[in-house]
């Protein structure tokens, strides 16, 4: 697999099918276009004939891979889901572990219970079993 073929399944990714081998029709684009204007034009291809089931994509003389219509016929979606909160990503993390944790200690002022978390959170704040909430040490 050359580097330019590798660059155009990961661009187009979302409208291949990486198990598909078969193909019933050849689409053929010049040059490199956006992935919508890709599907927009394999829609137009799959509407011309309803027989086809399997296109190979070929990019400025380049084999990409095969769509299929059902992966055509998909609409792209939006990034977080439909059913998204406004501010659900809020609280979203980088990969790998973090390296400023910090402990949070709490007391109880009636005891000599306490607790240790590595966040602040006033809707969690640790409970003493007989004295209630916790206060805040650091």
């Amino acid at each position: 697999m050359t580097t330019m073929q590798r660059r155009l399944r990961n661009a187009y990714s979302p409208l291949l099918d990486p198990s598909a081998t078969a193909f019933d029709a050849v689409h053929h684009e010049t040059g490199r276009v956006s992935i919508e204007q890709l599907r927009r034009h394999l829609r137009a291809v799959y509407a011309a004939d309803a027989r086809l089931v399997r296109v190979l994509v070929r990019v400025a003389d380049v084999d990409v891979g095969v769509s299929t219509r059902a992966l055509v016929e998909q609409e792209a979606g939006t990034a977080g889901g439909i059913e998204a909160p406004v501010g659900a990503g809020e609280r979203a993390s980088q990969p790998g572990d973090s390296t400023r944790y910090r402990i949070v200690l709490f007391g109880c002022q009636g005891c000599a219970a306490s607790a240790a978390q590595v966040f602040y959170d006033e809707r969690r704040i640790p409970m003493c079993v007989e004295h209630g909430p916790m206060e805040l040490i650091r």
